[in-house]
């Protein structure tokens, strides 16, 4: 996420102090925006089925190999 901070006629070592607690902020606006992306997650039903699968082609071939 990005966070934003804006103070116009201050220098670095004020906004240290802000950051640090060495300096009590008088008159400090904070804002940020997060950003979170979504990712579908299959069903355990679909990763069941995919494992049924598997293992069934794992013991056809053993069976053809033997």
């Amino acid at each position: 996420g990005n966070i934003t901070f804006q103070m116009a006629g201050v220098d670095a070592e004020y906004i240290e102090g802000i950051f640090d607690g060495s300096i009590d902020p008088i008159e400090t606006t904070f804002s940020g925006e997060v950003i979170a992306e979504m990712k579908p997650v299959p069903e355990p039903t679909v990763l069941f089925g995919l494992g049924v699968v598997t293992a069934g082609l794992v013991a056809s071939r053993r069976q053809k190999n033997s």
